[in-house]
Protein backbone atom coordinates (compact mmCIF):
# COMPACT_ATOMS: atom_id res chain seq x y z
CA UNK A 1 0.00 0.00 0.00
CA UNK A 2 2.76 2.44 0.92
CA UNK A 3 4.70 1.48 -2.18
CA UNK A 4 1.70 2.27 -4.39
CA UNK A 5 1.28 5.63 -2.69
CA UNK A 6 4.99 6.41 -3.16
CA UNK A 7 4.77 5.44 -6.83
CA UNK A 8 1.74 7.71 -7.29
CA UNK A 9 3.56 10.58 -5.60
CA UNK A 10 6.56 10.14 -7.88
CA UNK A 11 4.28 10.01 -10.92
CA UNK A 12 2.40 13.18 -9.93
CA UNK A 13 5.58 15.14 -9.21
CA UNK A 14 7.23 13.86 -12.42
CA UNK A 15 4.31 14.88 -14.65
CA UNK A 16 3.88 18.19 -12.88
CA UNK A 17 7.54 18.93 -13.56
CA UNK A 18 7.24 17.83 -17.19
CA UNK A 19 4.13 19.89 -17.93
CA UNK A 20 5.50 22.99 -16.21
CA UNK A 21 8.83 22.47 -17.96
CA UNK A 22 7.11 22.37 -21.35
CA UNK A 23 5.14 25.55 -20.67
CA UNK A 24 8.05 27.49 -19.20
CA UNK A 25 10.50 26.23 -21.83
CA UNK A 26 8.26 27.43 -24.64
CA UNK A 27 7.71 30.80 -22.96
CA UNK A 28 11.41 31.27 -22.15
CA UNK A 29 12.65 30.12 -25.54
CA UNK A 30 10.20 32.16 -27.59
CA UNK A 31 10.49 35.22 -25.35
CA UNK A 32 14.26 35.25 -25.81
CA UNK A 33 14.07 34.40 -29.51
CA UNK A 34 11.55 37.15 -30.21
CA UNK A 35 13.69 39.60 -28.24
CA UNK A 36 16.82 38.62 -30.16
CA UNK A 37 15.21 38.71 -33.60
CA UNK A 38 13.44 41.98 -32.78
CA UNK A 39 16.71 43.52 -31.64
CA UNK A 40 18.51 42.43 -34.77
CA UNK A 41 15.80 43.82 -37.03
CA UNK A 42 15.17 47.15 -35.30
CA UNK A 43 18.08 48.27 -33.17
CA UNK A 44 21.12 46.64 -34.66
CA UNK A 45 20.18 46.53 -38.34
CA UNK A 46 21.41 42.96 -38.77
CA UNK A 47 24.47 43.10 -36.52
CA UNK A 48 24.92 40.21 -34.10
CA UNK A 49 26.34 41.08 -30.67
CA UNK A 50 26.53 39.46 -27.24
CA UNK A 51 23.18 41.06 -26.43
CA UNK A 52 21.75 38.74 -29.07
CA UNK A 53 23.90 35.65 -28.52
CA UNK A 54 23.26 35.32 -24.77
CA UNK A 55 19.43 35.13 -24.94
CA UNK A 56 19.62 32.66 -27.81
CA UNK A 57 22.21 30.54 -25.96
CA UNK A 58 20.03 30.51 -22.82
CA UNK A 59 17.02 29.54 -24.93
CA UNK A 60 18.97 26.64 -26.44
CA UNK A 61 20.09 25.57 -22.94
CA UNK A 62 16.47 25.57 -21.78
CA UNK A 63 15.48 23.38 -24.73
CA UNK A 64 18.38 21.04 -23.97
CA UNK A 65 17.35 20.89 -20.30
CA UNK A 66 13.78 20.07 -21.27
CA UNK A 67 14.68 17.21 -23.59
CA UNK A 68 17.37 15.91 -21.23
CA UNK A 69 14.95 15.88 -18.30
CA UNK A 70 12.83 13.20 -20.00
CA UNK A 71 15.70 10.71 -19.75
CA UNK A 72 17.89 12.04 -16.92
CA UNK A 73 15.73 13.93 -14.46
CA UNK A 74 18.55 14.88 -12.12
CA UNK A 75 20.77 16.24 -14.90
CA UNK A 76 17.85 18.06 -16.52
CA UNK A 77 16.87 19.56 -13.17
CA UNK A 78 20.42 20.78 -12.55
CA UNK A 79 20.51 22.33 -16.02
CA UNK A 80 17.20 24.13 -15.41
CA UNK A 81 18.60 25.53 -12.16
CA UNK A 82 21.82 26.55 -13.94
CA UNK A 83 19.83 28.41 -16.60
CA UNK A 84 17.79 30.18 -13.91
CA UNK A 85 20.86 31.30 -12.00
CA UNK A 86 22.73 32.27 -15.17
CA UNK A 87 19.77 34.28 -16.43
CA UNK A 88 19.54 36.11 -13.09
CA UNK A 89 23.27 36.86 -12.90
CA UNK A 90 23.52 38.04 -16.51
CA UNK A 91 20.42 40.16 -16.12
CA UNK A 92 21.73 41.68 -12.88
CA UNK A 93 25.16 42.41 -14.35
CA UNK A 94 23.67 44.00 -17.44
CA UNK A 95 21.39 46.11 -15.24
CA UNK A 96 24.29 47.21 -13.04
CA UNK A 97 26.44 48.15 -16.01
CA UNK A 98 23.70 50.47 -17.28
CA UNK A 99 23.22 52.15 -13.90
CA UNK A 100 23.26 55.80 -14.93
CA UNK A 101 20.65 57.81 -13.07
CA UNK A 102 18.42 55.03 -11.84
CA UNK A 103 18.55 54.27 -8.15
CA UNK A 104 19.78 50.89 -6.97
CA UNK A 105 16.38 50.03 -5.44
CA UNK A 106 14.58 50.64 -8.73
CA UNK A 107 17.16 48.59 -10.60
CA UNK A 108 17.01 45.69 -8.13
CA UNK A 109 13.22 45.64 -8.06
CA UNK A 110 13.15 45.68 -11.88
CA UNK A 111 15.70 42.88 -12.01
CA UNK A 112 13.75 40.85 -9.47
CA UNK A 113 10.51 41.19 -11.44
CA UNK A 114 12.24 40.17 -14.67
CA UNK A 115 13.87 37.18 -12.97
CA UNK A 116 10.56 36.22 -11.31
CA UNK A 117 8.87 36.12 -14.72
CA UNK A 118 11.49 34.05 -16.56
CA UNK A 119 14.07 32.75 -14.08
CA UNK A 120 11.96 31.65 -11.13
CA UNK A 121 9.85 29.19 -13.17
CA UNK A 122 13.06 27.54 -14.38
CA UNK A 123 14.24 27.24 -10.78
CA UNK A 124 10.92 25.68 -9.72
CA UNK A 125 11.01 23.18 -12.58
CA UNK A 126 14.61 22.27 -11.78
CA UNK A 127 13.76 21.67 -8.13
CA UNK A 128 10.76 19.53 -9.11
CA UNK A 129 12.96 17.37 -11.34
CA UNK A 130 15.51 16.96 -8.54
CA UNK A 131 12.71 15.97 -6.15
CA UNK A 132 11.44 13.45 -8.71
CA UNK A 133 14.91 12.00 -9.09
CA UNK A 134 15.31 11.74 -5.33
CA UNK A 135 11.87 10.17 -4.82
CA UNK A 136 12.50 7.67 -7.64
CA UNK A 137 15.73 6.47 -6.06
CA UNK A 138 14.07 6.30 -2.67
CA UNK A 139 11.17 4.33 -4.18
CA UNK A 140 13.56 1.83 -5.78
CA UNK A 141 15.49 1.26 -2.54
CA UNK A 142 12.39 1.10 -0.35
CA UNK A 143 10.82 -2.20 -1.61
CA UNK A 144 14.09 -4.16 -1.16
CA UNK A 145 14.37 -3.18 2.48
CA UNK A 146 10.61 -3.67 2.98
CA UNK A 147 10.67 -7.34 1.94
CA UNK A 148 11.32 -8.42 5.50
CA UNK A 149 14.91 -9.48 5.17
CA UNK A 150 18.08 -7.55 5.73
CA UNK A 151 20.71 -7.07 3.11
CA UNK A 152 23.81 -9.07 3.91
CA UNK A 153 26.95 -6.97 3.47
CA UNK A 154 28.87 -9.99 2.19
CA UNK A 155 26.43 -10.51 -0.69
CA UNK A 156 27.18 -7.08 -2.13
CA UNK A 157 30.12 -7.20 -4.53
CA UNK A 158 31.50 -4.14 -6.21
CA UNK A 159 32.69 -4.70 -9.80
Amino acid sequence: MASTRQHQTVTVVRWTARVLALIFTLVFFFWNTVYAVGSIMTDLHGAITTDIIIPIALGILVLAAYFLSWWRERLGGMLFILVSVTFGVIHLISGLSGLHIRSITNMLSGWLIDWAILGLPMLIVGILFLITSWLSKRNVISPASKSGGTINQQSIHCG
